[in-house]
């Protein structure tokens, strides 16, 4: 497993979010102050919320319920979610604790080519792009961090 860490990157009107390793609280707290802020940056714009969470693991439920719970975000721009997922994620407590987003819904799934028809479907035409190159970057990431494990 690697170590925990997050990326939040832009391509066209979505907020690409790259999330790995086993978190602790602080490192969650980390990551919810800069999604709070790259979502205060898209004010007045419509924006989707794109976050591979392949290998995730967050902290238990019961340290979250502490800090964050419901999970509260200034949404009203958002127009979707997209959660790419895997064998070893570990989101089901985030997902059903999440605010509901008055404009948007959550889709989960570990087939990255449902992400790019998703984008395609959704997303601005000048964004697919981008998020075909971020999802090709993470897909050669995650190996390299699987074939660290295993070797």
């Amino acid at each position: 497993m690697s170590s925990p860490h997050f990326r939040i990157e832009h391509a066209g009107n979505c907020l690409l979010c790259t999330l790995r390793g086993k978190w602790s609280l602080a490192v969650d707290i980390q990551y919810l102050a800069a999604l709070a802020e790259e979502t205060k940056r898209k004010k007045g714009q419509a924006y989707f919320v794109i976050a591979d969470i392949r290998t995730w693991q967050p902290p238990e439920a019961a340290l979250l319920e502490k800090v964050v719970s419901p999970l509260q975000f200034d949404s009203r721009n958002q127009q979707g979610e997209f959660w790419l997922e895997d064998e070893y994620t570990r989101a089901d407590y985030i997902a059903q604790n999440l605010k509901p987003m008055k404009n948007a819904s959550l889709v989960r799934s570990r087939a990255a080519s449902e992400l790019l028809i998703f984008v395609r479907k959704n997303c601005l035409d000048s964004t697919y792009k981008g998020v075909a190159k971020w999802l090709q970057n993470n897909n050669y990431l995650l190996e390299c961090e699987l074939g660290d494990i295993y070797a």
